[in-house]
């Protein structure tokens, strides 16, 4: 669709922005989205009964960066404040609660992406990103090198996005070093991987 209806708990107007104004990366993002989330509680759950506190984590911070990229800015918000318990190993209490509410919001978003998903049948993330727009796609890089360069924490969100709208894709493995440079927070070497990997055959 070329203009999107509002979703329950996402700003589908800015997220069409943040996608290049481009619809069918906009879909192909909360496909993947959809698909990514559905399994979250199950696998922070098993992760909190592990005491694996760096799992949580990092699962909290995906989901973060991932909502950030769709526009769910109340789910981005919810699961920033889980991670950073998770991170601080806030007393049980504290992170049953904040799972609680982070819970609820992704629910609302979930049920939301599965009927819209439903009623405009697309074809599957792996099928749609079997080609990839060359245009969008230089653009996507330039503006995330630019942000690397200026040490810009945007440049997280928008790095996630691009991974979830190629994946399947050989540039998602091009960009594999780069992706992981930039969870690390070490952009001066995420730079390094992007300039060689934009050079590659």
């Amino acid at each position: 669709p070329k203009d999107f209806p509002a979703l329950a708990g996402i700003d589908t107007q800015a997220g069409l922005l943040r996608s290049l104004n481009d619809p069918q990366l906009y879909m192909r993002l909360l496909r993947n989205f959809l698909n990514n989330y559905v399994h979250f509680n199950e696998q922070f759950a098993q992760a909190l009964s592990a005491h694996d506190f760096a799992t949580a984590t990092r699962l909290a911070h995906t989901l973060r960066g991932s909502a950030g990229t769709i526009s769910a800015n109340d789910l981005a918000t919810t699961a920033h404040a889980l991670e950073q318990a998770c991170a601080s190993r806030a007393p049980g209490e504290q992170i049953a609660s904040l799972l609680q509410v982070t819970s609820t919001v992704l629910a609302q978003v979930l049920d939301g992406l599965t009927a819209f998903c439903s009623a405009h049948d697309t074809p599957s993330p792996q099928a749609a990103t079997d080609q990839v727009d060359e245009a969008h796609l230089k653009a996507s890089l330039q503006q995330l090198r630019e942000l690397l360069v200026n040490s810009d924490s945007e440049a997280v969100d928008v790095l996630n996005g691009l991974m979830q709208s190629i994946a399947g894709h050989p540039w998602a493995d091009r960009l594999r070093a780069t992706h992981k440079a930039v969870s690390d927070y070490d952009f001066d070497q995420a730079v390094v991987e992007l300039d060689a990997a934009t050079v590659s055959p």
